[in-house]
Parts: structure tokens; C-alpha cells; sequence
């Protein structure tokens, strides 16, 4: 943890735990900063137990952590698979276990306060059971004890792998799935509407927005990737959403969230290519582009015109975090820099 104005380190949590390896993801809320961590380790194929750990904010203390233990009566290894995400007093994240080969997966939900279990629910995200042999990376988004979550599915259309779906934090009820050919679905949900990527081959993507309580289709736009889809959630700010798009070479978009129409586009021009998700604030869409060695880049939010492109050196797929009128952005390929307006 480090200081947002000067830098300064103010305390280290170790993660890699007797070098045990986990998926990354932070978020934090009021005094508790909550991490993805391994908590002990064995010479087993998996590993031991990972999970997630809450840690004091001011001094780095851990609060508590939790990791599955077992299966029923059968002992299991465990990992987390996707970073926490924190909603009202929840927070939820996904989590594997040794079972079937370490492809067995669950959507948790916590007491953020506490770390006692609310629910664990298989992710096959149309039945809710946990062996359909499929583990997803990207982040769930939740607004109001509801979760909207990417899984893979049992009884899906033909031609599709995962499904979009939502459902109550502490519930074991599908609500309704979006199914799609794609995997790793990212989404954010503003002003009633889910919206996320969905790649459609190699070198297309739909930009897509479901309604928020029933799943319908609001809006669909097609969109050229240049390589592939990636998998960053878009910034919503303004009646506008704007999304990151392909793989190395990411094109952005801005789109109306009312008329599903793109207002604006950007495709490697001066700042050169993005190669991170986005965050919007005070009309400014903050990215990491590489152009040059590396940039931190800017556009207008309105119009699309690049309005700096800074290059400390090091590209990133992280996107940059905006608080207090300042970006906290990664840069020489593994430093945390800080950029006032």
C-alpha cells in the first residue's frame, strides 16, 4: 500500500506466500482492502489453499481469509480464479478447487466485514453446478445484491460455449442467461443495462447491452477488433460507454447507451494502440497505449481527441485507476506512477 499523493510505501502484504501462485485481484472499501492470496502450501500437483484475505487498510493486517477445504467429507486443494468485487456488504469472487482435475468452479459470496460464507454456487452458470469443466477469469459486476457473472453452460444453444448470467448474490436461482460463442465475458452495469464484448471470430466483436432485469437484447454493434477480443469491462460515465477492444490493438468506442449508436472511435493514432481496459472521469477516458516505449494516454470523453500521451516507458494491460483528480496508472512495465491532471 502507498500513499496516493507521494508514493510513499506505507505497508507490504507478501501474497506469494511460500511461492504459491494466484490469480491477482484488489479491491477495497472503507478500512478493509481485500486481496487474492494463497493462505498455505503444500507439495501437492495443486498446491494447497488460496483464496482471498482481508486486510486492515491502514496497517496491512489480515482480518481474515478464507479458501475451500473440502468437497463434502473429500479434502481438496483450492485457488482463486477471479478477483474479488465488492457489493454493499458482500463481496464475491470465483474460486477452484482439486476436484476434477482443478477445473471444478464456484462463484462465492462473503460477509465483506466478517469473511463468513453467504453462498457458494457452482459456476455453470446455467444450472448453477460446478462441473462443467469450466473456470472463468473475468470479473463479475454486481449492483444491488445482484450478480451478473460469465460461466460456462450445460444446456446452452448450439454453437455456444459460456453464458452471461444474473442471479442473486446469496441466491441459487438463474434469472436469466445471455448465451454467446464466446468465453471470459467482462461486464459493468449503469442505468438499468449489462453491458460487456462479446468476440464473434478472430478479428469481430459485438459491443452488446442487455436490460438489467431480464436480459433482453437492448443493443448489439459489430466492430472490427483488429486481432481478437479481450476481456476489460467498459467505463460507463454520461449516458456513454466506452469500450476497449482486441487483443494488443485495441480500438475504443464510445457509444450512446440510449440510442446503441458509436458516437466516437479511436484506432491507433497518435497515442499508438491500447493495450488496457479504461476508466472515464471528469470527461476524460485515462488508458495505457503503446505508442513509443509506453504511454499513459488520454482522450476527450466527447470527442475522441487524444489530449496527452505521456511515455514513461512499459505498456500494461491494467487499466488506470482515477481518484482525487489524479491517475494512478502502471508504467515502466512494473512501477505504480502517479499523474496529476
Amino acid at each position: 500500500m502507498r500513499d496516493a499523493v507521494t508514493g510513499k510505501l506505507l505497508w507490504m502484504f507478501v501474497a506469494d506466500k511460500n511461492g504459491a501462485q494466484s490469480y491477482w485481484g484488489v479491491a477495497a472499501r472503507g478500512n478493509i482492502v481485500y486481496v487474492n492470496c494463497p493462505i498455505d502450501y503444500d507439495s501437492s500437483q495443486y498446491g494447497g489453499h488460496g483464496g482471498l484475505c482481508a486486510l486492515n487498510a491502514k496497517t496491512g493486517e489480515e482480518l481474515w481469509s478464507y479458501a475451500i477445504y473440502s468437497e463434502g467429507s473429500t479434502p481438496v486443494d483450492s485457488a482463486p480464479y477471479g478477483p474479488p468485487v465488492i457489493d454493499g456488504n458482500n463481496v464475491v469472487f470465483g474460486e477452484s478447487d482439486s476436484a476434477s482435475f482443478a477445473h471444478v468452479g464456484y462463484v462465492v459470496t462473503l460477509n465483506a466485514k466478517t469473511g463468513a460464507e453467504l453462498q457458494v454456487v457452482g459456476n455453470c452458470a446455467d444450472t448453477l453446478g460446478n462441473d462443467c469443466n469450466y473456470v472463468s477469469s473475468a470479473p463479475p459486476a454486481a449492483d444491488g445484491g445482484e450478480l451478473f457473472y460469465d460461466g460456462g453452460t450445460h444446456n446452452g444453444p448450439q454453437g455456444t460455449e459460456g453464458a452471461l448470467c444474473a442471479r442473486g448474490e446469496t441466491g441459487i436461482t438463474v434469472n436469466w442467461c445471455y448465451f454467446t460463442p464466446d468465453v471470459n465475458l467482462a461486464p459493468a452495469v449503469s442505468n438499468k443495462l449489462v453491458l460487456f464484448v462479446e468476440g464473434t471470430s478472430s478479428t469481430t466483436s459485438n459491443l452488446v447491452a442487455v436490460k438489467e432485469a431480464t436480459g433482453q437484447l437492448v443493443w448489439r454493434i459489430a466492430v472490427n477488433t483488429g486481432q481478437n477480443n479481450n476481456h476489460f469491462a467498459p467505463a460507463v460515465a454520461n449516458g456513454m460507454a466506452f469500450f476497449s477492444v482486441g487483443l494488443g490493438q485495441d480500438n475504443l468506442y464510445a457509444v450512446s447507451l440510449k440510442t446503441g449508436k458509436i458516437v466516437w472511435s479511436y484506432s491507433g493514432g497518435s497515442a499508438g494502440y491500447l493495450t488496457s481496459g479504461v476508466s472515464v472521469a471528469n470527461g476524460v477516458v485515462y488508458g495505457i497505449c503503446n505508442g513509443g516505449s509506453g504511454s499513459q494516454c488520454a482522450f476527450d470523453a466527447k470527442r475522441g481527441t487524444v489530449l496527452r500521451s505521456d511515455t514513461p516507458g512499459g505498456t500494461s494491460i491494467a487499466q488506470p485507476l482515477v481518484a482525487n483528480g489524479a491517475e494512478l496508472s502502471v508504467c515502466n512495465s512494473n512501477d505504480l506512477c502517479r499523474f496529476t491532471p
